[in-house]
């Protein structure tokens, strides 16, 4: 078994005032730690957060994380990352790449579909060191404005997936902008889509369309999960006013979903000045090896 999260931790915003990052960020990794998964997709870090949560976690907590992923702006350290957080202790990184969720994949802050800001998704390749079981674990985040944008996005992102060896466990996860409901997350699970689909996004991938190539087959895992806790909604917004389920897990058949936690330790009432870890809650699930 292994514990994976999808987190939007939201950037580091002056703007937030008592909600700013260095105001909350002992919450944020207090979560981190508290909810102790193994592989975690972050959203929104900037490189100093994602530098601080890898620190903190290993000079106040001994834990011995690490990250693959870069800034959106550049490719480098600028802009926002989705990193992949992994635990030394309990994975070990086979290999790793990013790619923009565009038209132009491999162009730094590339966007098309009337995207409002550049997308990226990181993916890794890992092994769990106690059953020596090899998976893929895949982390974006989707435009927040276009709908276009998200829906390209998750056909771009599935028919990547579907390139993978589909033998292999494989998860998905991230923040896509997108109700259960909505046609991006339909696009991820549709089980009907024809292989001619895939051309256009494989095109620009630069991977080359296979006869033999056939979409995987997504699950959504708090569908097919034995144990559901916590609320539908993900996204609350610093007032938690908002009611969104927007961060998702989705895994293919070589992943049998024990349970599946949106973990809400936000107070019930917030004040002006009540500071809280995140405007998103971590979404925690336990996956077994089938």
């Amino acid at each position: 078994m292994i514990r994976i999260s999808t987190y939007n931790i939201r950037y580091d915003a002056e703007k937030d005032q008592h909600n700013s990052w260095k105001n909350r960020k002992h919450l944020t990794i207090g979560n981190i730690v508290f909810l102790g998964a193994s592989v975690i997709g972050l959203q929104e870090c900037l490189h100093n957060q994602i530098e601080e949560i890898k620190s903190e976690l290993k000079n106040k907590y001994g834990l011995n994380y690490s990250y693959v992923g870069n800034g959106r702006d550049d490719g480098k350290t600028h802009g926002e990352y989705s990193p992949i957080l992994y635990n030394n202790d309990v994975v070990e990184l086979i290999h790793s790449h990013m790619f923009w969720v565009s038209e132009k994949a491999y162009q730094p802050a590339s966007r098309s579909w009337d995207a409002h800001c550049p997308r990226v998704c990181t993916w890794a390749f890992l092994r769990h060191k106690a059953t020596g079981k090899a998976f893929y674990f895949l982390n974006t985040h989707l435009d927040h404005m276009s709908e276009l944008a998200r829906s390209e996005g998750t056909l771009m992102i599935k028919s990547f997936i579907s390139t993978l060896d589909h033998g292999i466990p494989l998860c998905l996860v991230g923040d896509f902008n997108a109700h259960t409901d909505s046609t991006p997350v339909k696009n991820v699970l549709d089980t009907k889509q024809s292989s001619s689909l895939a051309h256009k996004y494989l095109k620009y991938l630069e991977i080359p369309l296979k006869d033999t190539f056939s979409f995987q087959t997504l699950y959504n895992a708090k569908s097919i999960t034995q144990i559901k806790i916590g609320p539908d909604a993900t996204f609350t917004g610093f007032d938690l006013a908002w009611k969104e389920d927007i961060d998702h897990v989705f895994v293919n058949s070589k992943f049998k979903v024990q349970s599946f936690v949106v973990f809400n330790n936000h107070p019930q009432n917030v004040s002006t000045k009540t500071t809280i870890a995140s405007d998103h809650l971590p979404v925690v699930s336990d996956l077994i090896f089938n």
